[in-house]
């Protein structure tokens, strides 16, 4: 047995929670698998909790998932989904069958697993990789991703900074998507936090939340927050990728006459610079 604290970092992980109101009781699963999470190398993990006083797991292995899929799925439907799916992760066909939109990327068909484990009312957290928000050119994406605006309300997304899972191996950029199971998404809030720098020296802290959950109650409107409607993802074909319309761009306004302008008058500052000089050399 193992306290939960003890979790290795780097491990892909899934979180499930299920409240038990007459009991007073939790329980978590977290399974972790290499090389493929369909497939092989399952390792179940169950937490469980009966009035905040007893925190252990019980770390069981399957060689095949198959064997430990029952166990995985506990309860048939849960009240809350925290995930951080693996990104990048290629699956086989025989693993996509199971699945209403078939695709390679785990992370896609990960999703659509999450949407269906909840119960109407359930709520999940989610980290998922830039790639699935902006990508429109694969079917399976973008069927995806309206079966999430369709059957759950998509009410939070937060864009966050580069890097800040590197030291777990994944690079990649990353999102922060909140959605509550049974009813459709009107609109999507969403925060940016994607200027932040980040590294050794300058990790991510909680700390840079403050001003998300000062907001959060209202979904109010700042330079790091805004919402979109969805007619507008619609429009642009389920892209969801956060781009603030507070940022203040570079993009050079000026006119071509007014550059024009200027291109005139600093050749005529070159132009007196050199009769300037000519006139010293003699």
């Amino acid at each position: 047995m193992m306290d939960i604290d003890e979790l290795l970092p780097g491990f892909t992980s899934l979180l499930f929670e299920r409240v038990n109101p007459a009991k007073n009781e939790n329980h978590f699963y977290y399974i972790a698998w290499e090389p493929t999470l369909f497939e092989t190398g399952a390792v179940v993990r169950i937490y469980g909790r009966r009035g905040g006083r007893r925190r252990v797991m019980a770390p069981i292995p399957f060689p095949p998932l198959t064997d430990a899929w029952p166990l995985i799925r506990g309860p048939p439907l849960f009240d809350y989904v925290l995930t951080n799916p693996p990104f990048g992760g290629k699956e086989g066909k025989e693993a996509q069958t199971r699945f209403a939109y078939k695709t390679g990327a785990t992370q896609v068909l990960f999703l659509q697993h999450v949407i269906e484990s909840l119960k109407p009312g359930g709520r999940c957290g989610i980290v998922l990789d830039e790639g699935v928000l902006f990508r429109t050119n694969e079917t399976a994406f973008v069927q995806t991703k309206r079966k999430l605006l369709d059957d759950c309300d998509l009410w939070c997304i937060v864009s966050l900074p580069g890097g800040v899972f590197t030291a777990a191996g994944a690079g990649v950029k990353t999102n922060l998507l909140f959605f509550t199971k049974g009813g459709p998404t009107a609109s999507v809030w969403y925060y940016d936090l994607s200027d932040i720098k980040v590294g050794k020296k300058t990790p991510f802290t909680l700390d840079r939340f403050d001003d998300f959950f000062r907001l959060l109650p209202a979904r109010g409107e700042s330079e790091r927050s805004w919402t979109v409607t969805r007619a507008e993802i619609e429009a642009r074909n389920y892209d969801l990728k956060a781009v603030n319309p507070h940022t203040k761009g570079d993009e050079d306004q000026r006119t071509p006459e007014q550059l024009l302008d200027l291109i005139e008058a600093k050749g005529r500052e070159v132009a007196e610079t050199l009769a300037l000089l000519r006139g010293i050399g003699r």
